[in-house]
């Protein structure tokens, strides 16, 4: 069956040669396969569905008669007739199963040079075709997820009226398409906007069942998020606008909203304190968190989320990254690894403190966060204090994996120091060390603090070093992000 899907080129004839004692599988036996095949096939589910039809007049039947295997409709633009029409179709397959929707508006030939303004998309009224074939099925909606160039048409988007309830949605993604351009959306977003241009809440769409959000370099209306954004079990914010992100008091009743909350991940600009006389929210309360990754381009703002919350032993995956080294400017002249960047011992020492007051007792009226049921721990372009950094990890001593990403050396000379206490780290099975290679005397004291893990922890775990050189100034980081991200997701928070 496998090889029948795979095979794209070859003609209906050759497919159904390839069929075998399928042939003779009942009819029930066959939808299952189908649904079975296509289902799994989720990069390319439409290829798998066209693939299916193509075989023969009976198999076109069985697909056809098949709601579930109709249930992902994918637009992009540019939006011709034909794309628009095979839209319709899908929807009509679909029957009144719950759908997923995937809307892509990117445009490769846009240059970003050009400006925003100058997307062919940042005319108004571009996305009319498409919002017409959608119309009438927002209720089936499953699951949307738009990944655009720019955030105009997000927000054009969001304004249509006819658009205004998704009792069924599930997930939410919006999305900049491409992640250093969402990080630059403090640069791009025009300022003569005094509201941001997606609201929530009253004045934007119903969705009761929302579980998953993940907004990323769209501006949003924070103080009403809450409103619609409330009991998820994911929530996903990266890279807010200086003038539109929210501050302290909204982020924490954002929280507050979802005390069931699985899987935190904030990234990039903000919250803020807006004015120092206003009094610090109460903490939040998140007791089924079990993955949290804080990315910042201040470490102010770490220390301000984390000033927010009180987490048990739930906590298994936490990710640490100074996002304003991975993405920043300087990375495009130097190497990460030792670049100038601001140092994160203010963030270590603030975890240590929160640790210390978790292991008093859970039942503080202050923020804490419990880290002796942590598992994996990822910190990725971070510069601290050896002290701060050993000190934290004496918190987190029953880790099973470390994964340490373009680091300064205080960072690797404290994590040796920390795995030297005897007692400690005896899960620990792996730790993964990657840098990016620049040939010079800090590189030769980074392979000295590798060495010296390695005699610490004798080999009772493996430790992994990879050199990386840069094929671009700003490539490397952005892979290996998005390999720490994989790698996450594939175990799951």
């Amino acid at each position: 069956m496998s090889q029948v899907i795979r095979t794209s080129k070859g003609s209906q004839c050759d497919i159904a040669s390839q069929q075998g004692p399928i042939t003779n599988f009942p009819l029930e036996l066959k939808v299952e396969i189908f649904k079975f095949v296509v289902l799994s096939s989720e990069e390319n589910r439409s290829h798998a569905v066209k693939t299916l039809c193509l075989v023969d007049k009976n198999w076109n039947n069985i697909a056809n008669a098949t709601s579930d295997l109709w249930t992902k409709v994918t637009l992009t633009y540019p939006f011709l007739t034909n794309k628009l029409s095979a839209a319709q179709k899908w929807l009509v397959a679909s029957a009144q199963k719950p759908i997923d929707v995937e809307i892509i508006l990117h445009d490769p030939e846009w240059d970003i040079c050009t400006g925003a303004d100058q997307h062919p998309l940042a005319i108004p009224g571009r996305l009319q075709a498409m919002i017409v074939v959608l119309q009438g099925t927002e209720h089936r909606w499953r699951s949307l997820s738009i990944r655009s160039d720019t955030w105009s048409p997000v927000c054009e988007f969001f304004e249509v009226r006819s658009i205004s309830d998704l009792p069924s949605l599930e997930s939410l993604c919006i999305e900049r398409h491409d992640e250093v351009l969402a990080a630059m959306t403090v640069r791009l977003l025009p300022w003569e906007f005094t509201e941001p241009p997606i609201q929530f809440g009253s004045d934007g769409p119903f969705m009761p069942r929302l579980r998953e959000a993940s907004i990323i370099g769209i501006p949003v209306h924070h103080e009403s998020a809450a409103a619609s954004l409330r009991n998820l079990r994911k929530l996903e914010i990266k890279y807010d606008s200086h003038n539109f992100g929210p501050n302290l008091q909204y982020f924490a009743s954002f929280l507050a909203s979802s005390p069931e909350l699985e899987v935190l991940e904030v990234t990039g600009y903000g919250p803020v304190i807006v004015q120092a006389w206003q009094p610090w929210p109460s903490p939040v309360h998140l007791p089924a968190l079990k993955h949290l990754k804080l990315g910042w381009t201040c470490p102010d703002f770490a220390c301000n989320i984390l000033l927010l919350l009180q987490i048990p032993e739930t906590l298994e995956t936490l990710v640490l990254s100074d996002t304003e080294s991975g993405l920043g400017s300087h990375r495009l002249c130097g190497s990460g690894l030792f670049s100038h960047h601001e140092d994160s011992s203010g963030i270590l020492e603030t975890l240590e403190g929160l640790g210390s007051e978790a292991s008093r007792g859970e039942d503080l009226p202050g923020p804490w966060i419990s880290m002796r049921g942590l598992k994996r721990l990822s910190i990725s372009w971070v510069k601290s204090k050896a002290a701060c950094i050993s000190a934290f990890m004496k918190r987190a001593s029953m880790v099973e994996e470390i994964r340490l990403t373009d680091v300064n050396l205080g960072v690797l000379e404290g994590i040796a120091e920390a795995l030297a206490e005897p007692g400690h780290f005896k899960s620990l099975k792996k730790i993964c060390i990657q840098w990016i290679w620049n040939g010079g005397f800090e590189t030769e004291e980074a392979g000295l603090f590798t060495d010296r893990i390695r005699d610490v922890l004798g080999g009772k775990s493996e430790v992994v070093v990879r050199e990386l050189r840069r094929g671009g100034w700003d490539l490397v980081p952005i892979e290996l992000e998005a390999l720490l991200d994989e790698e996450n997701a594939e175990r799951g928070p």
